[in-house]
């Protein structure tokens, strides 16, 4: 058997024949009983893709659907590399060829490439080292810049500039305006005392949402676009300026500390006082959002609010605008909801257009912009493959005509036991789907359908999945797509590093996996998108601050105090049923549906934000977020911690802290929650929001069936007064 070797005195021999010698290590492979011998079929532009050793964890490891940023070696084993495949068949190892992983004890691992709109670089991550005998000192993925992409080129790769040191920084794209957008797990406060974040499900380590900085800047204006208490994944700039990114959801009670209050369950949960405390609390507090009881239930007639979903979203460049994507919601994309209360009723699936589960690895299609291609992949055991699905996300498309679309076949999500049968029907599972500029679709693929069967010994131990980049193609007498021809001849590798974690030397010699492509080709440099505040607001700011400095003045006082401002027209109306839609302000407007048995009294609005304040003592270091009441911005006075009263037109206008999640709920004049939201929040610094009511409508609302509500909130001005006077 042939392997592909390093060879360190290649750098010093001619550009051509050191190609032909590189092209020259990539041969058949017989591996295990496996023969990578199937013949390839090239893509009409080169693809850039990643390579990695294959392993059989699937829970914090880099195939996972979280915790996947950790550069570990024993999170991301070594020997993976930079690849290009040419349309005429040939590969370069670019990594290699750039004097990267070839010597012992600084291994690498590289991915999520990202090419510039120029077609010439790309940006990408690697982990150098941690393959040292006793070098226990963590490694950390940093971003890194390669150009000579082309055929007749050398790759040169540097590490980009200005980027948080220290840290995870994973998931890099160019933004419009030469920043790069990326993912890190750098605390949103930049202390270490909050560092690692933890997410709102496991309670381990997560990355804290998406940044992005300027490498051309000293220090590089590092900015948060979006603080993430679980995580955000795979970030992409469409074709229309948009940023469209995986979101990992919960706001939920915290599992772990609930486990310890009812079974004693050995977490060790604990509050500390404040953020920039470390001084244990005397309890733990969680006033958002449905608490749960000793069995796990809410108290009656609540329901028990368990949120896990991994779900598209999308954010202007500059942070602002944050949503999922056209405002799309869990109704027209997961399907069954449970309701918030006995007398509501629940959103069932669509028979229609069924539903999928998560959507993981977003990606748009060249040839069709806006359509938005992922995977729906079960959240463990299958190193998130499974089905390839797509949206129609265009910017004009109404979230109410937004369907799933099956591209491989629902049964490509089921994912059976290790020790049982294969999922009937499926030809394997996917992930990294990549539309391509001509309208072809290739995609990662392994042929097994069954869970990780975790069989072997030491990180090298897979004996199930086989991922390789190939083409899809229609299925015949089927509307869905299977895998066809692979684009490489597969790639194998031999090498041995030394082991921290089992303290000994180990070993490699096989297939490895193809991972993360991309097309290398000249895109368009998208406009960026930026925020307006719509006509009915605006006037009444310039209106109301006509002697204060109008709208700049507002947005200057908003900057300075890291501050932003909401704004809604009439949260009385609604567009689900899933929380209480019969809504009425005490001497105010009601959106009442004739015959409604119970009609609830809503007075203000109460903010929380997610303060890192929940820790544990079962060696878990880092904090994970839990809501607290409003206290980073000024709140409208009342009783009611972090509450503004509403309008008695249904309105409310309120400053919140910037750069951090928030969430928020409608209560009762005596205080009880009554609708809460959902998903946590992050505004910009300057930001004014306007929301025309609270989950505003893709249509019409459910009770009136009229479309948004279009009247100047009556709440503004006193606001903007009581700044400013």
């Amino acid at each position: 058997m042939r392997s592909f070797k390093l060879f360190s005195s290649l750098r010093s021999i001619s550009k051509p024949a050191l190609l032909a010698v590189l092209l020259s290590a990539f041969v058949a492979c017989d591996s295990g009983g496996e023969t990578l011998t199937e013949d390839p079929v090239a893509t009409k532009n080169p693809i850039l893709f990643v390579t990695q050793t294959p392993f059989h964890s699937t829970f914090d490891m880099i195939t996972a659907t979280f915790g996947n940023h950790m550069g570990g070696p024993n999170q991301v084993p070594r020997g993976g590399d930079l690849m290009i495949a040419y349309p005429d068949g040939s590969l370069r190892n670019l990594t290699e060829e750039a004097g990267f992983g070839v010597k012992s004890g600084e291994e690498i691992a590289v991915r999520e490439p990202c090419v510039h709109w120029s077609g010439t670089r790309a940006i990408f991550s690697m982990v150098i080292g941690g393959t040292v005998k006793n070098e226990l000192d963590p490694k950390f993925w940093q971003i890194y810049e390669i150009t000579g992409l082309g055929k007749d080129e050398s790759a040169s790769i540097k590490r980009v500039e200005n980027q948080p040191e220290g840290f995870n920084n994973v998931s890099p794209v160019y933004a419009s305006d030469g920043r790069i957008i990326f993912t890190t797990d750098r605390p949103r406060s930049g202390k270490m005392l909050h560092y690692p974040q933890l997410d709102e499900y496991e309670s381990v380590q997560t990355n804290t949402g998406l940044w992005s900085f300027d490498p051309s800047v000293s220090g590089g204006d590092l900015k948060i676009l979006t603080h993430v208490p679980s995580g955000a994944f795979s970030p992409k700039v469409a074709l229309d300026g948009r940023v469209v990114y995986v979101r990992w959801d919960h706001l939920q009670i915290d599992q772990q500390a609930h486990a310890d209050i009812t079974e004693g369950a050995g977490y060790g949960s604990f509050d500390y006082v404040s953020e920039d405390s470390e001084e244990k609390a005397a309890s733990m507090h969680e006033p958002f959002p449905e608490p749960w009881l000793n069995g796990g239930e809410a108290p009656a007639p609540y329901h028990r609010h368990q949120f896990n979903q991994f779900f598209p979203w999308q954010i202007n460049q500059d942070g602002t605008d944050e949503e999922t994507v056209n405002h799309v919601g869990r109704h027209e994309f997961i399907g069954f909801i449970d309701s918030s209360r006995d007398d509501l009723p629940y959103q069932g699936a669509s028979e229609e257009h069924p539903p999928f589960v998560n959507f993981f690895h977003i990606m748009e299609d060249p040839a069709n912009p806006g359509r938005f291609y992922g995977t729906n992949s079960p959240e463990f055991g299958t190193h998130s493959s499974g089905e390839i699905v797509a949206f129609d996300g265009q910017l004009e498309v109404n979230a109410a005509d937004m369907y799933p679309i099956h591209v491989t076949g629902p049964v490509s999500y089921d994912a059976p036991e290790a020790s049982g049968s294969e999922a009937e029907g499926a030809h394997g599972r996917y992930r990294n789907p990549l539309p391509l500029s001509d309208g072809t679709l290739v995609a990662v693929h392994t042929p097994d359908t069954r869970q990780e069967t975790g069989e072997g010994e030491g990180p090298f131990g897979n004996k199930t999945y086989k991922f390789r980049i190939r083409h899809l193609e229609k299925e015949e007498g089927s509307n869905y797509m299977v895998a066809g021809a692979p684009i490489t001849k597969g790639i194998s590798k031999k090498f041995t590093y030394f082991d921290n974690q089992s303290f000994t030397d180990v070993s490699y010699d096989g297939p490895m996996w193809e991972l993360d492509p991309v097309e290398v080709i000249v895109r368009p440099t998208p406009f960026a998108r930026t925020a307006a505040v719509p006509d009915i607001e605006r006037a009444i700011i310039d209106e109301t601050l006509a002697s204060s400095g109008g709208y700049e003045a507002l947005v200057q006082y908003l900057k300075d105090n890291n501050y932003a401002l909401l704004i809604s027209r009439d949260v009385t109306r609604r567009a689900d049923e899933q929380q209480p839609f019969n809504l009425s302000i005490p001497g105010g407007v009601s959106t009442i549906r004739e015959g409604a048995d119970i009609i609830d009294e809503i007075q203000f609005i109460q903010f929380f934000q997610a303060d890192q304040v929940r820790a544990y003592t079962n060696h878990r270091e880092g904090r994970r977020p839990i809501p607290r009441e409003m206290h980073d911005a000024p709140d409208g006075g009342e009783t009611l911690k972090g509450a503004y009263r509403l309008g008695a037109d249904g309105s409310f206008a309120a400053l919140v802290p910037a750069g951090r999640a928030l969430s928020w709920q409608l209560s009762s004049p005596d205080g009880a929650p009554v609708v809460r939201e959902r998903y946590w929040v992050t505004s910009q610094p300057g930001e004014i929001r306007v929301c025309p009511n609270c989950h505003g409508v893709n249509e019409t609302d459910v009770v009136m069936n009229q479309p948004s509500p279009q009247n100047p909130p009556q709440a503004l001005a006193p606001l903007l007064q009581s700044i400013f006077n």
